[in-house]
C-alpha cells in the first residue's frame, strides 16, 4: 500500500491523490486500507517512517548517506516530498520524533525539535535545489554535527 501511495503521489502529487485510488493501485479494498491508515496523512507519515527514524536518530553520516545519493539521482521524481503540503507534515512527523530524543533545552521542547526537524529538512531541500556543490557525504556529516549540536544543547 504504501509503494502504491508513493507512486501516485510522485505521478499525480499528493493533493490529487485519494484514499480510493491508492486502495485501487494497490489491489486491496478501501475497508482494508482504512484498517491500516486512518486517512492519506497517516499513508504519507507511514512511507517517512524510515527516513524521520534515520535523521532523528543522526547517528552517523554513515547511515544518512545512502538516503541523500537516492534523492540527490531522483531528484526530479521526488522533487514532490520537498514542497508543499507534503514538506509541511513531513517537518511536523519528524519533530515529533526529534523531540523524543531531546534532552535538556532552553527553549519548550516542541519548539527545538520543529526547529531541528526544519533545520534538516531545509538543508536537504536547498542542498538538492543545487545550492552549495556539496557531495552526499558532506551534507550527511553536517546534518549529524548540526543535529548532535542541537539536540546537545
Amino acid at each position: 500500500m504504501l509503494s502504491a501511495f508513493r507512486e501516485l503521489v510522485l505521478t499525480k502529487g499528493y493533493e490529487a491523490v485519494a484514499i480510493g485510488d491508492v486502495a485501487q493501485r494497490a489491489g486491496v479494498g478501501r475497508t482494508t486500507l482504512y484498517l491500516h491508515f486512518a486517512n492519506k496523512q497517516s499513508l504519507l507519515k507511514a512511507s517517512l517512517e524510515a527516513l524521520c527514524a534515520t535523521l532523528a536518530e543522526c547517528a552517523s553520516p554513515e547511515r544518512l548517506t545512502p538516503w541523500l545519493e537516492h534523492f540527490q539521482q531522483q531528484r526530479q521524481i521526488n522533487g514532490a516530498f520537498f514542497a508543499d503540503p507534503i514538506k509541511k507534515i513531513w517537518v511536523r512527523h519528524l519533530a515529533g520524533k526529534v523531540e523524543a530524543r531531546l534532552r535538556k533545552t532552553i527553549l519548550p521542547r516542541s519548539l527545538t525539535a520543529l526547529t531541528i526537524a526544519e533545520m534538516q529538512i531545509g538543508l536537504i531541500t536547498n542542498w538538492l535545489s543545487g545550492a552549495g556543490g556539496v557531495t552526499p557525504a558532506r551534507v550527511a556529516e553536517a546534518l549529524v554535527t548540526q543535529t548532535r549540536a542541537l539536540i546537545n544543547s
